[in-house]
């Protein structure tokens, strides 16, 4: 009996440290919110006054952003909201849960991008005279008007209240079409989106450095591979499918990058479309 529990007592050690590996690799943590800075001067104030921004910092609930004349930055929220601040924008995190984000704009311009990486399931920005509410899609917010560029934006005012479309605006509680000036500030806006999700996919990639040098010695990658795969799998030409299909367990940071890829697939066909319109 005793040289029964000496073998089983090594097995089940070694079945739990497989099962914890497997835990540690599998887990994808999901930072809440955090602020990028873009570019020029940022200030953020936590309840003790205005100070200058450190990129990367963690916001929470109540915590204000404002950007200077020269300054723009970029709030990420649950991994799966994207909020890219103008010149003389200030903001106040409201909401920040699981499945539920809202912001406040007090001034300024703001430039939005929803997705679904993270389970985030509602999204409100609201100014001093609108409130839009989303589910995701793609749209920028000023103090006067609302201007959709991907999927429907719930726009509420004092005057109306109406679901807007990708290509239309509500400017003064009234519904009117995107101008092509619109339209290509619009897409430049967007294409910082994508940007903004490949980083978080590259940060989804690198919170596994020995499981990513495992896939780069079993296939021979270098750098210059992964990222030549991951621009055939945003541009559509390689099936996200099978790459799911294909890894060796069901990572929960895998299925996080596909689904980022997919945001990214989503946002360059919209662009296409706002192009073509």
């Amino acid at each position: 009996m005793k040289t029964l529990y000496k073998i089983l007592i090594p097995v089940a050690a070694v079945v739990l440290l497989i099962i914890l590996c497997v835990v540690l690799v599998s887990a994808s943590s999901t930072r809440e919110a955090f602020l990028t800075i873009d570019k020029g001067s940022v200030e953020v104030d936590t309840g003790n006054g205005w100070v200058t921004a450190t990129d990367g910092v963690t916001l929470s609930k109540d915590d204000k952003v404002r950007t200077l004349a020269d300054g723009r930055a970029i709030l990420v929220f649950q991994e799966s909201i994207i909020v890219e601040l103008e010149p003389n924008t200030e903001v106040t995190v409201g909401v920040v849960e699981a499945q539920k984000v809202a912001l406040g704009q007090d001034s300024g311009k703001t430039w939005n991008k929803f997705t679904a990486i993270a389970g985030v399931k509602d999204y409100e920005v609201t100014t001093p005279n609108t409130v839009a509410t989303v589910r995701g899609t793609s749209f920028w917010m000023d103090m006067f008007s609302c201007g959709v560029t991907e999927g429907t934006v719930h726009v509420k005012t004092t005057d109306n209240e109406k679901d807007v479309t990708a290509g239309f605006k509500m400017d003064d509680s009234i519904v009117k079409p995107l101008t092509d000036e619109e339209k290509k500030v619009a897409i430049a806006h967007m294409e910082a989106a994508v940007k903004v999700m490949k980083n978080l996919r590259a940060d989804e990639i690198n919170k596994h450095p020995v499981l990513l040098a495992i896939v780069k010695a079993r296939y021979g990658w270098t750098d210059q591979d992964i990222a030549a795969k991951l621009e055939k799998l945003d541009n559509g030409e390689a099936s996200l499918d099978q790459v799911r299909a294909n890894s060796p367990i069901p990572l929960a940071s895998l299925e996080k990058m596909m689904k980022i890829t997919e945001e990214i697939r989503k946002e360059k066909e919209a662009i296409a479309r706002l192009s073509a319109a």
